[in-house]
């Protein structure tokens, strides 16, 4: 679950079915269960398979909250 208390955010999530294609624990300087890619720029020249992933982008405004799904990648 995240909120936002005040302001606004900006949200991108993938789903653990896209694990391999956003490269986790496919790098040794990037904590295993982390992926080294930035989900609002990604190089696809650099991670080809990125271009397979299904981001999914939402926006949170103050007092807004939401549920992020167990095991799923989150970036804000």
């Amino acid at each position: 679950m995240v909120c936002v208390v005040e302001g606004k955010e900006k949200f991108k999530i993938v789903s653990p079915i896209y694990r391999q294609n956003i490269y986790v624990g496919a790098f040794e300087i990037v904590p295993p269960h982390q992926s080294p890619l930035n989900f609002f720029d990604v190089d696809y020249d650099k991670y080809k398979m990125a271009k397979n992933v299904k981001f999914i982008d939402f926006t949170l405004e103050t007092g807004d909250c939401a549920y992020i799904p167990a095991f799923f990648y989150a970036q804000s």
